[in-house]
């Protein structure tokens, strides 16, 4: 019958390291010195009578490098043959666990979130690691449908609001304050990231106009409505503050904001940016996979993209980029010419995997062909988008339907065909 264990505070200058050892453990040493650092003694080392440690040998090492006076032992009664057998067992029954990575990733994010990873011995790229590997499980079982073609006659009318599982679609203007706050619905977004009209060539249902017909009728005419209007400087520069402006009262202090834009209108977003107090960071650049041809003289392969926040609000240390993270994504297309200016998932999935976590909720003022609101159901956030051409809200539902299988409906419960 098993006794209970007497433990003893004993010098650590009268214990010694077992000298057959087979366990290397050089590499451990810094991680348990942080951990008694925090937690102090929760375990005491097993040793013979002799002071040789049968186990512990990591742990004594690591309080003679903090200099710790004494420490617990619990002393081994037992043959020499007994003490060899235990030290084996001790270090390799504990390789039969395994991890569940998706519960110990949770447990890390709610640790990291208190800034309280010290001492457990996992870090911060650990948890990185982990969180990218589940995602990419994750967009490996959710198989995109694409983006979908928009109907001539969509079923959609300015006004409705689709709900799509857990996230909300408003076909709406994100420059008006009460379809904002519509669609936010009281809540708060931990993130904005998103790829407005470039004001380049482009109609209201931020499509060149060679596109219009595939907006059709009624999503072009509405469209049309407003973005006509930002041709000039001025009412570029007051388009971008409208949304950013109507955004940030829903956004949380500390979120971050992805803009993308068109290179010929850098100076126009940055005042803005800069007109609203936002700080701009650093620029993305997206490289594509092939450059574009147009009348420059350079094929265009590249497309920027504004990272910032309020000045002063940056973001917390657990809510950033990995630290590996370069400026520059090389990211494959995804673009199908129903829009022009599409984004590959992964430009929005990224952000939405660093700053946010499961539950959360993106804001995406510019929905298009739904791109962000995939990007969010693979990585179990929510998102909540507006989008003024009901064509294009047609699309992104459908999108949505057939990405996961899951039927939506309007909230006076109307439904695609």
């Amino acid at each position: 019958m098993s006794q209970p264990l007497t433990v003893q505070w004993v010098n650590t200058t009268d214990l010694f390291c077992s000298p057959s050892n087979p366990r290397h453990n050089e590499d451990a040493v810094p991680h348990v010195t942080s951990s008694l650092r925090r937690f102090g003694w929760q375990q005491p080392i097993v040793a013979k009578p002799s002071g040789e440690v049968i186990a512990g040998n990591t742990r004594l090492k690591a309080a003679l490098s903090l200099e710790e006076p004494q420490v617990p032992v619990v002393w081994f009664e037992g043959t020499d043959l007994d003490a060899t057998a235990y030290a084996i067992a001790d270090n390799r029954t504990g390789e039969f666990a395994s991890w569940e990575e998706e519960g110990l990733t949770r447990l890390l994010t709610q640790l990291r979130e208190e800034d309280a990873l010290d001492g457990v011995g996992f870090d911060e790229d650990d948890l990185d690691a982990l969180l990218s590997s589940l995602a990419e499980e994750d967009a490996a079982c959710l198989d995109d449908a694409g983006a979908q073609e928009p109907p001539e006659n969509p079923l959609t009318e300015p006004g409705d609001l689709w709900l799509m599982g857990e996230h909300r679609l408003l076909c709406g203007d994100s420059t008006i304050p009460q379809d904002v706050a519509r669609l936010m619905n009281g809540e708060t977004a931990h993130l904005l990231a998103t790829d407005p009209p470039y004001l380049v060539d482009y109609d209201g249902t931020n499509h060149p106009a060679e596109h219009h017909k595939k907006a059709g009728r009624k999503g072009a005419d509405v469209g049309n409505k407003h973005w006509d209007a930002y041709i000039d400087p001025k009412t570029s520069v007051k388009f971008f503050e409208d949304f950013l402006r109507l955004g940030l009262d829903h956004l949380h202090v500390n979120a971050p904001i992805y803009q993308w834009h068109a290179s010929r209108r850098q100076a126009l977003v940055e005042e803005a940016w800069t007109n609203l107090d936002l700080l701009l960071h650093q620029t993305i650049v997206w490289v594509k996979p092939r450059g574009v041809l147009t009348r420059s003289h350079f094929l265009w392969k590249s497309e920027p993209c504004f990272y910032g926040w309020r000045t002063g609000k940056q973001p917390k240390k657990h809510r950033r980029p990995p630290c590996k993270m370069t400026n520059v994504w090389e990211i494959g297309s995804e673009s199908d010419g129903i829009h022009p200016t599409q984004k590959p998932r992964d430009v929005f999935a990224w952000p939405i995997q660093w700053h946010t976590r499961e539950g959360e909720i993106c804001y995406e003022p510019f929905s298009g062909s739904g791109t962000q609101i995939i990007a969010a159901e693979e990585n179990h956030r929510r998102c909540y988008a507006m989008e003024l051409s009901p064509a294009f809200v047609d699309a992104a539902v459908a999108r949505w339907e057939k990405t996961t299988g899951k039927k939506a409906a309007t909230e006076n419960g109307k439904t695609l065909p």
